[in-house]
């Protein structure tokens, strides 16, 4: 089976996957007739038969029965504003456009902390589930979560300035591209951090970690994640 997916900015998603309904062994089935009705003899009253020639034979070219070749589409449109648009007006709306107070900068550096996923996070805090983990690993992988948080706190701390400065009449398309640079630098320093963690790991190691951090040691999959306009995280 051969899935592929093709993502837009417009919140539609459109795939196509190919496939045959069968195996390999049965797209040419043996056939299993060992003779052939060719007909009736009034006078014998009884039917002529003739011996299969293709009995037990295998190949495509000799056989009758053919598996079917099936192409399926699929097709999904995500109807309404994006996930990204909703966040942004979720965080900002309280004391502008709706009642209540204006976050802070620590709230909204909180808010900001998960607008995209950190894989290098994830990993220490499932270190539990590896069976065998050294001391020099650990140091290692704690210094590289410190160094990752750092850097990242970097980037949100003036991006939470700016939007805590915000006035009521925001201009919405200029704080949708504000974060969404904030978000790929985020993502840039997230995948900077995976690949220091695959050093700090063995093959082994790694196929230990769950599945969704385990995908994250796959650099060319991770950064096919990397935010677009209508980014829609789905860890």
């Amino acid at each position: 089976m051969s899935p592929q997916k093709t993502n837009n900015k417009s919140g539609g998603n459109f795939g196509r996957a190919a496939f045959h309904t069968a195996s390999r062994c049965d797209a040419a089935r043996a056939d299993n007739l060992h003779v052939l009705v060719r007909g009736f003899d009034p006078i014998t009253n009884r039917y002529r038969y003739d011996v299969n020639p293709r009995f037990g034979d295998t190949r495509v070219a000799r056989t009758g029965v053919r598996s079917p070749f099936l192409i399926t589409l699929e097709a999904r449109v995500q109807l309404g504003r994006d996930f990204t648009r909703q966040a942004i007006e979720q965080t900002l709306s309280p004391g502008r456009s709706k009642p209540g107070d204006k976050l802070t900068v620590a709230q909204l550096k909180q808010r900001l902390n998960g607008a995209v996923y950190n894989p290098v996070r994830g990993l220490l805090q499932a270190k539990d589930s590896l069976s065998i983990l050294t001391n020099e690993q650990l140091r290692a992988l704690t210094a590289l979560d410190r160094r990752v948080t750092a850097k990242e706190d970097s980037i949100i701390t003036p991006a939470a300035e700016w939007l805590s400065g915000l006035p009521t009449n925001y201009n919405e398309t200029e704080v949708l591209a504000r974060v969404l640079v904030m978000m790929n630098q985020l993502f840039d320093v997230v995948v900077d951090g995976m690949r220091q963690a695959r050093e700090i790991f063995t093959p082994e190691q790694i196929n230990e970690f769950p599945p969704f951090l385990r995908a994250s040691f796959d650099i060319k999959r991770l950064q096919a994640a990397r935010p677009t306009a209508g980014f829609d995280p789905q860890w």
